[in-house]
């Protein structure tokens, strides 16, 4: 018996499933370190979820704020002119992410420019979805989402202070967006299981950095830290999670490529199975080397792709 298409990520494509998107380091904009796997296809059904991208030129020598600002309400601009009600997942790569001193640094005007769009959208703040903002080398701005008919459901980390509620040491204005969002697979029926999308994930505890200059340590507990949200899905949905396997692929995304060997070899002694992606991209804070970022499902719920 046919399975009706659920929303999946694997490093092969099923052939029965539609293609959503094809992420690679070259269509991010990225350097590729190695690992297991070296793209990602997003599958599911169409009639339930589509990919959007934008881009915008967002020139290193200039305030990036308003072009932020611009390509985010051209997102929901679109989004709603498709049809489509939720964001469910954003990717934000961003030129010279950590450029500028202060509250001149280039992230944190990048949480100016959104802050403004979702104001001027009626988006609160706890209502966004999860999110990665990596840093890149070029002069644009790219913004990937996934959008879907069923909204999304947020997951907080205990370990961590919502990203919303930085104090105010961390810029003029905080940064927007979940440490995970749980999906139907299917894209409309709750009962036939979830799907969980993290964040990009450091080394923060509470809202500190943890482990400065020390990658191995920053990558055990980013990787803590991913393990904490996948046990809050599965209390806010009621599924139960298994362990990260060959079900959860992941992305490593590293500021300086030469520690590559020492991330890859600390994620394959805890995390033996799961595929791994490993890009260099930089951080959004400078202190922090390396981010994760996941995504889980149900291995039972994947074998029915």
């Amino acid at each position: 018996m046919a399975h009706a298409p659920t929303l999946s990520v694997q490093p092969d494509p099923c052939p029965a499933t539609p293609t959503l998107a094809v992420f690679h380091a070259e269509s991010l904009g990225l350097q590729y370190l190695g690992g297991e796997m070296s793209q990602e296809h997003w599958q599911g059904p169409v009639e339930h979820f589509e990919v959007l991208t934008i881009e915008r030129p967002l020139p290193v020598n200039q305030d990036p704020a308003e072009g932020v600002e611009a390509a985010y309400l051209e997102l929901f601009a679109t989004a709603k002119a498709k049809g489509w009600p939720n964001v469910v997942r954003i990717w934000q790569f961003i030129p010279a992410i950590n450029a500028g001193q202060g509250d001149q640094e280039r992230y944190r005007r990048f949480c100016v420019g959104r802050a403004n769009a979702l104001d001027a959208v009626g988006l609160a703040n706890h209502r966004m979805c999860a999110a990665t903002a990596i840093g890149t080398e070029g002069q644009r701005l790219t913004l990937i989402a996934l959008l879907a008919n069923h909204p999304g459901r947020s997951i907080e980390n205990p370990r961590q202070i919502s990203a919303w509620q930085y104090p105010r040491q961390y810029g003029p204005i905080s940064p927007a967006f979940a440490r995970a969002t749980a999906v139907p697979v299917t894209g409309q029926d709750e009962g036939t299981g979830w799907a969980v999308m993290v964040s990009g994930t450091a080394a923060v505890v509470g809202h500190a950095s943890a482990y400065p200059n020390d990658v191995v340590a920053q990558t055990e507990e980013a990787m803590t830290n991913v393990e904490a949200v996948l046990a809050q899905a599965e209390r806010c949905t009621g599924e139960p999670m298994a362990a990260v396997g060959a079900h959860t692929p992941i992305r490593a995304y590293l500021r300086d490529p030469s520690d590559w060997p020492k991330v890859l070899e600390v994620i394959q002694q805890r995390w033996p199975q799961a595929p791994i992606m490993g890009l260099q991209g930089d951080v959004c804070r400078s202190e922090l080397l390396v981010e994760l970022e996941a995504w889980h499902a149900n291995p039972l719920i994947s074998s029915q792709r």
